[in-house]
C-alpha cells in the first residue's frame, strides 16, 4: 500500500515553500470575501429583473390609441343619430321627390279611354226577338265586346235563319245539302259532292245557282259574319290553274263567296274565305262515295255581328 505524505496547510500547493502567518491570514480573508460575493450572486439570480423601458411605453401607447379610436367612433355615431332625428322632425325636403305627371300625358290617355268605352258599348237587341231583349235587360253587367257580339243585329234572329235555311233545302229537294247548328251556335250549310262544281274545276254549275240566290237573300236579312270554307278529297290535282288541292279548295270557296256578295249585294267585309285542301275530311277517303262527301263547300253563318 503506498504511503501518502501529509501536506502542511501552511504550504503553497504550487510552491513547496512554507507560508508565513501574515500571508495565511490574508488568504483566509480573501477566501471569505469571495464566499460572500458568491452568496450575493446566488440571491440576485433568483430575483426577476425588470424588462426594458420601451415595452411598457409601447403598451401605454397602444391603450391610448384604442381609447382615442373608441372616442372617435362614439362621436360619429352620435352625429348620425342626431341627423336622423333632424330628418324625421323636418319632412319638408320630401316634397320635391316625385314631381306631378305632365298634363300632356293625361290629355293623350283620355281619348283612348273614350275609344275603349265606345268599343265596349253593346249592340242594341233586335226588337222582334222579345225573349232575347228580356235576357239582355236582366243581365246588363259585363257586356261582350262588339267583335264578339252574339245578339242579332239584323232583321232575322238566328233561330229563324236556321228554320228558313232548312226550309230552303227541303223546297229545293236537294239531297247533297245539310244545314246544322254547331256547338258554338253557328249555322253551317254544307254543300257536298258535284252539286256546285265538276271534278277538278271551280266553276259554279247552273243547278246550284238558284240555291245560292235564295241563300243570299237570307244572309242579306241579317248582319252576321260569314265564313266560306272549301274542302277537297285526296285525289291529286296538278294543272296550271290549280297546282295542288290547296288552290282548288280556296278557289271554290272564293267563287261561292263572290257569287253571294254580287247577287245579294252583301258587304264583302262580312266574308272570310278559307281553303282546307283534303286535310279535314268528314269520312275516310277510301271509296268514291266517301270522296264525294269530302268534296264540299261549307257556308257558316256565325253568331258574331259584323261591325265595319
Amino acid at each position: 500500500m503506498p504511503i501518502i505524505p501529509k501536506v502542511d496547510p501552511n504550504l503553497d500547493p504550487f510552491q513547496a515553500k512554507p507560508v508565513t502567518p501574515s500571508e495565511s491570514q490574508a488568504r483566509r480573508a480573501f477566501a471569505a470575501r469571495n464566499n460572500r460575493h458568491d452568496s450575493n450572486n446566488a440571491d440576485l439570480s433568483n430575483i426577476e429583473m425588470p424588462s426594458h423601458w420601451a415595452v411598457p411605453w409601447a403598451d401605454l401607447m397602444m391603450v391610448m390609441m384604442v381609447m382615442f379610436a373608441v372616442m372617435l367612433a362614439t362621436n360619429l355615431a352620435e352625429r348620425d343619430v342626431s341627423d336622423l332625428f333632424k330628418k324625421d322632425t323636418n319632412p319638408q325636403p320630401k316634397q320635391h321627390v316625385q314631381p306631378p305627371p305632365p298634363k300632356s300625358t293625361i290629355t293623350q290617355t283620355e281619348p283612348q279611354d273614350d275609344v275603349r268605352t265606345k268599343e265596349k258599348t253593346p249592340t242594341e237587341p233586335n226588337p222582334v226577338d222579345q225573349t232575347k231583349e228580356q235576357t239582355t235587360q236582366s243581365t246588363p253587367i259585363n257586356p261582350a265586346p262588339p267583335t264578339l257580339e252574339k245578339t242579332d243585329a239584323g232583321a232575322i234572329p238566328i233561330e229563324d235563319i236556321l228554320r228558313l235555311s232548312k226550309n230552303l233545302v227541303t223546297e229545293a229537294n236537294l239531297d247533297d245539302i245539310d244545314v246544322v247548328l254547331t256547338d258554338n251556335q253557328s249555322i253551317k250549310v254544307s254543300v257536298r259532292g258535284n252539286l256546285l262544281f265538276d271534278l277538278g274545276k271551280a266553276d259554279l254549275k247552273p243547278e246550284a245557282i238558284s240555291f245560292l240566290r235564295d241563300l243570299s237573300t237570307i244572309i242579306a236579312a241579317n248582319n252576321y259574319q260569314i265564313e266560306v270554307a272549301g274542302h277537297t278529297d285526296n285525289f291529286p290535282v296538278s294543272n296550271p290553274a290549280y297546282p295542288t288541292n290547296w288552290e282548288l279548295s280556296a278557289a271554290r270557296a272564293a267563287r261561292v263567296a263572290r257569287y253571294l256578295i254580287q247577287y245579294g249585294k252583301l258587304e264583302p267585309g262580312r266574308f272570310t274565305v278559307i281553303g282546307h285542301s283534303y286535310y279535314q275530311p268528314t269520312v275516310a277517303n277510301d271509296s268514291l262515295a266517301n270522296k264525294a262527301k269530302n268534296r264540299r263547300v261549307e257556308i257558316i253563318i256565325t253568331r258574331y255581328t259584323y261591325n265595319p
